[in-house]
């Protein structure tokens, strides 16, 4: 479950150009500019690449550079906090790569992710993307490594896909041996409720294929909600991350987290 956390997505697009020469104003064929591969509701969204923890195969413009900082506070858990930041560049409009650091305040593990993700479907409002992720733990002197390949689907549920629903599939890579190979899965929708908000939803859970252990059958879950505010630059997302199932029983609306997000689009 612990991958879930580092999974950060973002940024891609190039604006087309237009062709030069001249025309002829009487003509009645007009030339077309070529359609954008990226959505305008992307463009004036900074958040957008994602929901909250999961990411989507939604891209961003060629040469935009994101950085995020996210704060939470788990008062369930005698008020642990955590520090989340993270960077991005995309190198085209189909193309991004991300760095991030996951710092527990109340522990000496430190997580560290780097990333990519590739938007290899473009159809209507469907949109489809391949990811692969690097995760780092440990402690100083002491670390392990593990992998996450997979991908994306999103639906955009408007034509300039402000709303969207998404869907995650990542295999997991460890060095340890097991008894089956862990698998990660998760789901969300962003919903516009009006210019510059959205509602942000989300759920995440792992099963390990092929093990006879007892929990590893996909049986807890974590959850996020909250709202986003946001704009072309800048963007806020506030909720709530919520761990529940069969072993899990957290009281209250769980861990308070904060995200910003700040970008410079070319």
């Amino acid at each position: 479950m612990s991958f879930a956390i580092g999974s950060v997505a973002l940024g891609f697009s190039a604006l087309a150009s237009a062709q030069p020469g001249s025309a002829d104003p009487s003509s009645p064929v007009a030339s077309v500019a070529p359609a954008s591969s990226v959505d305008s509701g992307v463009v004036d969204d900074a958040a957008s690449p994602g929901a909250f923890l999961s990411p989507s195969a939604l891209t961003e413009p060629a040469g935009t550079v994101t950085a995020s900082l996210g704060i939470g506070v788990d008062t369930s858990f005698n008020d642990s906090e955590m520090t989340h930041v993270g960077l991005s560049y995309s190198l085209t409009n189909e193309i991004t790569v991300s760095g991030a650091l996951l710092l527990p305040t109340e522990s000496d593990v430190h997580v560290g992710t780097l990333s990519a993700k590739v938007q290899v479907l473009r159809s209507g409002r469907w949109r489809g993307a391949l990811a692969g992720m690097l995760l780092v733990a440990g402690t100083t002197g002491d670390s392990e490594e593990a992998g996450l390949v997979g991908g994306a689907v999103t639906y955009c549920l408007d034509d300039a896909c402000n709303s969207y629903a998404s869907g995650d599939l990542a295999l997991g890579i460890e060095h340890s041996s097991g008894s089956g190979a862990p698998f990660l899965i998760s789901g969300s929708v962003v919903a516009q409720v009006a210019p510059h908000i959205k509602l942000v939803g989300e759920i995440l859970t792992g099963f390990q294929a092929g093990s006879d252990s007892s929990g590893s059958g996909g049986s807890e879950f974590i959850a996020f909600y909250g709202a986003r505010v946001t704009q072309k630059n800048v963007a806020l997302n506030v909720g709530f991350i919520k761990p529940f199932g069969d072993n899990i029983g957290v009281d209250g609306p769980g861990a308070l987290f904060a995200t910003a997000t700040a970008r410079f689009v070319p």
